[in-house]
């Protein structure tokens, strides 16, 4: 079914489909006509000029003042109509003609017959025309089709019964007279206190719209209304009452880990389960594990499954700090009013480092990748480090668990680190001529602040290496024949922790030249850019202006120094609130804003300075200065009521 966005087109082709209510109509075809204008102009306009719902109208094209003219290939309404010869019984399916060409006063026209099947305000694009070998353009056009007679429309709700058992499968019904009358997307009310929805609405031939639910808490519930819009009218159905029998499942909550072996300074992933219900009342009540891990933290939660039968998720990464045998005891979980707890589980945790790779290192690599190894002094270096992998995301022999790993940079004195947010991982790379997997990303800056030659020392991934023990990693299906999704942590096998080491980069880094340095350069590489704007330059004392100064740079958010501002006296100035909101993510560029706010204590001119940055160009190996313009202000005695 297409939603209200879609957008119908008269297009060249002369048999086309309708896709929902969208509809796809020809144009196509010329003319020759007698000359009768020197100025050659285009217009389009419907006729007649107010419309009702099911009316036949026209939408005409007419050229003035050419010999020759060609029908545009699309005509675009911004909602879906269709023309008189569709077949009204089945109305998805039309044979599209040619418009017919004519002459109106010397004028080449096209015209369009169709028939108004949705009601509201409408818009046609302006038309590209060609016409003796120029191209000539329309003015939109709008106009509006009415509703002839609002009760004429009506919805009624219903269910398909009236009394189901809970987990058992009902349907909200909305028929909607006349049968053929479009309708905006539809605000259903909310059953997710009584009822999961399937998400399989559908559009029945007779006109009624069909909502499927799985029933889920017992009880007389009242459902509605539901709500439409045609045209510019609201309508809505009468609540309708569906009575829930039967006792709900009792609330089963299952906890599973990724490993069940690891090491001192390792992570690992909990993952607490609740079949049968999308979201739980609260978060759950982990055990205490102060014993032997530490940092925990949610990396995640949501829901799986279809067809009204969901599974609840919630995921926690523990880092674990003691070697020993543990239990990490029984998870408190709360759902539909109940409460369930998880069986413990056992988790070994070894002294030992972790061991070496199980594939050769041909199938698992760590790089480093830095977009330069010569620096100026301050000037930011980007290094990608990756993890490698030979596997496919559901191997049946081994993978690298992507969200189970963690990163240790190198230490180093010489350098200031930045990291950003990486890009988008899903791609193949190639290393000697074999295609990897990009199983895990970090991307890091360095800023060098000595000169010489310097190396950035190696980097460590720590990961998780899943093998399969069982015949598959398929998903699985329940006693009922219903999909039951897998985890990360119940997927059978075996699951061994390793880390990786990137190797080292070297790096020469040298001076920044003396010779025109700039006496506001405060050691910024790269491009800056600074502008300044005022929101007021009259004031009265007392009044309050701002002065928003914006920095887009090459560089993370805090590359670049702030700007420096001589305000003058006569002005109160606060603390700049500053905003990274335009950085762009994880590109090394980007804009931060500063407003600065000056209350105005005294009369008289003042004036803010220009503020200069400057930056060292690497390319050009020379400075350059940023300015932005100086603000003139007036400040003027309050004014007093009735002075004279």
């Amino acid at each position: 079914m297409c939603e209200p966005k879609c957008k119908p087109r008269l297009t060249r082709v002369l048999a086309a489909r309708v896709v929902g209510t969208v509809i796809v109509a020809a144009a196509t075809g010329s003319v020759v006509g007698s000359l009768t204008a020197q100025v050659a102009t285009a217009r389009a306009f419907v006729e007649p000029a107010k419309l009702e719902l099911g009316e036949p109208f026209r939408f005409v094209i007419e050229v003035s003042g050419v010999s020759e003219a060609q029908a545009p290939e699309n005509v675009y309404f911004v909602r879906p109509f269709t023309d008189g010869s569709a077949d009204e019984t089945f109305p998805f399916v039309t044979e599209i003609t040619a418009p017919t060409t004519g002459q109106i006063g010397g004028s080449v026209t096209f015209t369009y017959s169709l028939v108004a099947k949705v009601a509201g305000s409408f818009e046609v694009h302006p038309l590209r025309i060609m016409a003796d070998g120029r191209r000539l353009e329309t003015a939109p056009v709008t106009f509006r089709v009415a509703v002839p007679d609002p009760g004429a429309v009506s919805v009624r709700a219903r269910l398909d019964r009236t009394e189901v058992e809970v987990t058992e499968e009902f349907q909200l019904i909305v028929d909607v007279t006349p049968a053929d009358v479009v309708l905006q997307w539809p605000e259903t009310p909310d059953l997710s206190g009584l009822a999961n929805y399937t998400g399989r609405l559908r559009r029945e031939r007779d006109g009624s719209m069909v909502f499927p639910y799985v029933a889920s808490v017992p009880g007389t519930h009242e459902i509605g209304p539901v709500v439409f819009e045609v045209g510019e009218e609201t309508y809505r159905t009468e609540p309708v009452t569906l009575v829930v029998v039967g006792e709900p499942p009792a609330l089963e909550a299952r906890a599973s880990i990724n490993t069940e072996q690891t090491w001192v300074g390792s992570d690992v992933v909990l993952v607490i389960e609740v079949p049968g219900v999308r979201d739980l009342d609260s978060d759950p009540v982990l055990p205490d594990m102060s014993g032997f891990a530490e940092q925990i933290r949610g990396d995640g939660s949501g829901f799986s499954g279809g067809g009204g039968r969901y599974t609840a998720r919630r995921e926690y990464r523990i880092r674990v700090t003691a070697a020993g045998e543990f239990e990490i005891g029984p998870v408190r979980v709360m759902a539909a009013g109940q409460t369930a707890l998880t069986e413990p589980l056992q988790l070994v945790i070894s002294e030992d480092l972790p061991p070496a790779p199980v594939e050769s290192p041909q199938d698992l690599l760590a790089t480093a990748t830095a977009d330069k190894q010569r620096a100026y002094v301050g000037e930011p270096v980007a290094v990608t480090y990756r993890v490698l992998a030979r596997d496919n995301r559901w191997s049946l022999d081994w993978r690298v668990e992507q969200r189970a790993d963690t990163f240790a940079l190198p230490e180093l004195e010489n350098f200031r680190v930045e990291t950003f947010r990486s890009g988008d991982w899903e791609e193949r790379i190639s290393v000697d001529g074999r295609l990897y997997r990009v199983a895990s990303q970090r991307d890091v800056v360095y800023f060098p602040l000595e000169t010489g030659t310097s190396t950035i020392g190696p980097a460590d991934f720590t990961i998780q290496i899943h093998q399969r023990d069982g015949p598959s990693l398929s998903p699985r299906v329940d006693g009922r024949g219903r999909f039951v999704e897998l985890t990360r942590a119940q997927q059978q096998g075996t699951w061994t922790p390793m880390i990786l080491a990137t190797d080292p980069i070297p790096l020469e880094v040298v001076p920044l030249p003396l010779e025109g340095r700039p006496e506001s350069f405060r050691g910024h590489v790269g491009r800056l850019e600074v502008r300044s704007r005022v929101d007021r330059t009259h004031l009265e004392v007392g009044d309050t202006l701002t002065l928003r100064i914006e920095v887009a740079r090459d560089g993370p958010s805090m590359a670049a120094p702030d700007p420096e501002v001589a305000f003058p006296v006569g002005f109160e100035v606060t603390e700049p609130e500053i905003d990274d909101t335009a950085m762009r993510g994880y590109r090394l560029s980007g804009t931060r804003v500063y407003s600065y706010r000056l209350v105005a204590t005294q009369e008289g001119s003042f004036r803010i300075p220009a503020v200069e940055m400057s930056w060292f160009d690497p390319e050009s190996e020379s400075y350059v200065i940023a300015l932005t313009q100086p603000f003139d202000l007036t400040v003027v005695g309050v004014r007093r009521d009735g002075g004279g």
